[in-house]
């Protein structure tokens, strides 16, 4: 009895091969059995059976080759084999631009614009919509009655959770994509700060991590009570989505403030908008092919940077910044 068995060739389990080892096989059983183009229940059962070998091969390919980063094809288990090797895809990132803000005339009080108001472009359909980061204020009477602010393609939303102070609680954000670190948690407790891993976390530390999905959509994790503060009460959530290649809009594009403004003292004012330099920063989520090459490079330059290919990693790791092959339609070059 031989010690090792015979060679197997795995790569012939298509339909057709499947059927014609099948059909061997039954001539080695039913030598009597010769007729095998005919539509007799036999040939039909031999390849049904041909049929589904050929579909479970298929599923059996599909997981060894989604099993593997070099291969794997599916966003989702890019995300996954990264993570086994601490590295993490980054989402996309929002285009600011500075604005001015303009009113017909000098206003007899103090006009205030607030965080989140939104300055878009014209288009009425698909138009890109930008917010301000914090609120501005026109004085009374200021002569030319205009102000300069920053605002960013994105839109805030907040999300209330309610937690009970149970280990490893998770709190799934709505809305998508997910803007990478801008995520504010707060409770009864206090505030939270985001971590990259609950290591380092001791049971009194208030911290949080964030893992986004093939969808860009975000889940808050939190500790377990030895490693990491598990929340009680009500969770508040404030995060930001948006971000983008599209927010890179060029110069005199943002001309349009929606909603209707007042000074202090009630009076409605006409107000306009325009942006003379055009918008930067804006860049897509990271591609599948440039996780699969930059996860693997991470292991090499884990905390120093030393000789050039060093920094070449590290640089190809910031969003905006491709590796040599890809598009630079995507970025820049």
């Amino acid at each position: 009895m031989p010690l090792l068995p015979a060679s197997t060739d795995y790569t012939h389990r298509d339909f057709d091969a499947l059927r014609a080892r099948l059909v061997a096989l039954v001539k080695s059983v039913f030598p009597d059995w010769t007729d095998f183009d005919v539509a007799s229940f036999g040939n039909v059962l031999l390849e049904m059976y041909a049929f589904v070998g050929d579909v479970l091969g298929s599923y059996q390919d599909n997981l060894a080759r989604e099993s593997r980063l070099s291969t794997a094809t599916q966003r989702r288990n890019v995300i996954a084999l990264a993570r086994m090797l601490g590295y993490r895809l980054h989402g996309a990132q929002a285009a600011t631009a500075e604005v001015e803000l303009r009113l017909a005339q000098p206003p007899a009080a103090a006009v205030t614009f607030p965080a989140g108001t939104v300055v878009r472009t014209q288009e009425v359909t698909e138009a890109v919509r930008f917010q301000l980061l914090s609120s501005v204020t026109i004085p009374a009477d200021a002569t030319p009655p205009r102000i300069l602010a920053v605002v960013e393609h994105s839109k805030t939303h907040t999300q209330l959770f309610d937690a009970r102070g149970l280990a490893n609680f998770e709190a799934r954000l709505d809305f998508a994509p997910y803007l990478d670190g801008s995520a504010r948690v707060s409770t009864a407790q206090g505030a939270f700060s985001e971590v990259d891993t609950f290591v380092n976390s001791r049971a009194s530390n208030a911290h949080f991590l964030v893992s986004v999905d093939q969808g860009d959509k975000a889940t808050v994790r939190f500790g377990t009570g030895t490693n990491g503060l598990p929340p009680a009460g009500t969770v508040a959530v404030v995060y930001k989505t948006g971000g983008g290649a599209a927010g890179n809009v060029d110069a005199g594009r943002l001309v349009v403030v929606e909603g209707s403004f007042r000074d202090a003292h009630g009076y409605a004012v006409q107000v306009s908008v325009h942006n003379h330099a055009p918008a930067s920063g804006g860049a897509d989520r990271q591609t599948v092919a440039s996780a699969k090459l930059l996860a693997p490079e991470s292991l090499r330059a884990l905390t120093r940077t030393v000789a050039r290919e060093d920094f070449e990693i590290n640089a190809r790791r910031l969003p905006g910044v491709y590796p040599s092959g890809e598009g630079c339609a995507e970025g820049p070059c």
